[in-house]
């Protein structure tokens, strides 16, 4: 049974590492089921662990369920691996305005006007290198590939330049 801790344990840190690493348009909604998929299955394999003796075979093999439990967080990882490296399609621009840059405990995030209908802002966290090349406020065009299992994912940023030019 520790066994199955470790391979849940592995499986929630790959789903962390596939989520900063191609981040879903919705990443707090990402974490959020990494979460709770992970809590659940350290109380599934700990109730295991504690009440489920009644195994009737002579195999020190875990039953297939618990296996089950066990990886489906190393599912998610490749659904979002797979999700973003197979995608092929075009990136579709959304220009926007950055409402505020924020620098939290768990990384760095930029505040945009939404472009998705019946939101208002859009909360996007972004890479420590990416961070500090983006404006404190002003436009900037988001790109967001709609991903091949259809999870939207951000795959850039470009900050817009516009020139005061004056005619006289």
């Amino acid at each position: 049974m520790k066994l199955l801790f470790g391979v849940l344990a592995t499986g929630g840190l790959a789903s962390w590492f596939a989520i900063n690493s191609y981040r879903p348009l919705d990443q707090t909604l990402a974490y959020a089921l990494l979460g709770v998929t992970l809590l659940a299955g350290v109380a599934v394999l700990g109730w295991a662990a504690k009440y489920d003796n009644a195994d009737d075979s002579d195999s020190y093999a875990p039953k297939p369920r618990y296996i089950a439990v066990s990886s489906v967080l190393w599912l998610f990882a490749l659904a979002v691996f797979l999700n973003a490296l197979l995608d092929r399609s075009a990136p579709a621009q959304h220009p926007t305005t950055v409402v505020s840059k924020r620098e939290g405990t768990f990384g760095q995030s930029v505040t945009v006007n939404s472009w998705r209908q019946g939101r208002r802002v859009e909360s996007i966290p972004v890479d420590s290198r990416i961070y500090p090349k983006l404006p404190e406020s002003g436009s900037i065009v988001v790109s967001v590939k709609p991903g091949l299992l259809g999870i939207p994912w951000v795959s850039g940023f470009e900050h817009v330049y516009r020139l005061n030019l004056r005619n006289k």
